[in-house]
């Protein structure tokens, strides 16, 4: 048996792999493509109504504050309350921002 082998008979798996699309399957993937657009535009809509929220709540509560250090504060817990919230819903600026700046942190902390 010199120079011969057999050949594997193809898997169940690689059968399913091989069967054309049809127009049906290619309508489903389609609809999940939109479906998931809709999702992200959702998710992007509930955030900008949260960042419009705290922006309202600022401009009441900072018109009421004395001095700017509690303003200052309450900015700093908001933006950080903001960076979960995107992370939270997939938005992906704010994923990629703070990608960035947890990774350049990291970074520089392994220099030190």
């Amino acid at each position: 048996m010199s120079g011969f082998t057999m050949a594997k008979p193809p898997s169940d798996f690689d059968k399913l792999k091989s069967t054309p699309e049809s127009a049906k399957d290619v309508q489903i993937a389609e609809l999940e493509r939109d479906l998931e657009s809709t999702r992200d535009r959702r998710r992007e809509d509930w955030f900008i109504f949260a960042f419009i929220g705290m922006i309202i709540f600022d401009v009441h509560a900072f018109a009421a504050m004395p001095d700017w250090g509690g303003a200052i504060a309450i900015m700093a817990l908001q933006i950080f309350l903001l960076l979960i919230l995107g992370r939270r819903l997939g938005v992906n600026d704010v994923t990629v921002w703070t990608n960035r700046a947890l990774n350049s942190w990291r970074g520089n902390n392994e220099q030190e």
